[in-house]
């Protein structure tokens, strides 16, 4: 693996917000051609053959280094993650989804110190009180009744898929011995992983496709841009970065986001999910931010 030193890292980051912020957008219209669970299958499967083909390149063992590691991850970032984030945008916004997704931070600071014995200071338990009031504002818990149950069913799974997300980076703080051969593992992870989506696909909606230019381009940047690659990154990123310089960095992707389904999609925001999110992306900033001046002190 080619080794990058740290600022080279965060560049590689923020382009990384940038790739998966357009992305909310990529997945939308993807799931027009083909059914959601199923459009996260190709993409996570077809991204998982890429690093496999890589490893057999650069002639790396295709043998997983620790079965249980990968299983365990794979289920949390790509069949947790992945499937449901793809699965929330069937019911609910693309903007909306990115939103409640990348709460994701909020839920780290909280399985840190549930987990990892990262017992948050008083600045920390503020802003994440901060953050949980956007999200519970942008989530809109009042409007639950027949007329909006599947919105909020999209709501609570996008929730979901930000907790499994948090979940995975705990797994891999854990475990980091485990997490040297990051091609390896993110193959693996995304492989295995995938099967799982797969048969929550086979039981829960029949398959079609429409097949068309689109749809190849979505699965394509999918399984490239934003999986294959970007989990690389992302990975590399957990091992050599403080983890509150990448939540200030991955708090461009559901700004940008939100922004791209507004322009794309025409998406519109009511007053509860402009104020949510307002709150929810201020709470996650100040907690960031707090990290990085102590790694800095």
């Amino acid at each position: 693996m080619v080794k990058f030193d740290k600022e080279k890292i965060f560049f590689l980051l923020i382009l990384l917000s940038f790739v998966w912020g357009y992305n909310w957008v990529v997945m939308k219209q993807g799931i027009t051609y083909l059914p959601d669970l199923y459009f996260a299958f190709f993409r996570s499967v077809f991204g998982a053959t890429i690093l496999f083909g890589l490893m057999i390149f650069k002639k790396v063992s295709l043998k997983p280094t620790n079965l249980r590691y990968v299983l365990i991850l794979g289920l949390l970032q790509t069949t947790g993650f992945i499937g449901f984030t793809v699965l929330a945008l069937k019911f609910t916004k693309a903007g909306k989804t990115a939103i409640l997704v990348y709460s994701m931070p909020f839920w780290l600071t909280l399985f840190s110190w549930l987990f990892l014995s990262e017992k948050p200071d008083r600045k920390e338990f503020l802003s994440n009180i901060l953050a949980f009031t956007g999200l519970i504002i942008v989530l809109e818990p009042w409007t639950l009744d027949f007329i909006h149950i599947k919105s909020i069913l999209g709501d609570i799974i996008a929730v979901i898929s930000g907790i499994f997300w948090a979940l995975s980076v705990i797994w891999q703080k854990k475990h980091k011995e485990l997490n040297r051969n990051l091609l390896s593992v993110n193959a693996w992870q995304m492989f295995i992983g995938s099967i799982f989506i797969l048969l929550m696909a086979f039981f829960s909606e029949p398959f079609h496709i429409k097949l068309s230019k689109n749809l190849i381009f979505a699965i394509s940047y999918n399984a490239i841009l934003a999986n294959a690659l970007a989990w690389i990154i992302f990975n590399y990123a957990v091992k050599k970065l403080p983890s509150g310089i990448m939540g200030l960095t991955m708090l461009l992707t559901p700004i940008i986001g939100m922004i791209s389904s507004m322009i794309v999609l025409k998406e519109t925001m009511n007053i509860y999910e402009i104020l949510g999110s307002m709150l929810t992306v201020s709470g996650l900033l100040i907690i960031t931010i707090d990290h990085i001046k102590k790694r800095e002190n």
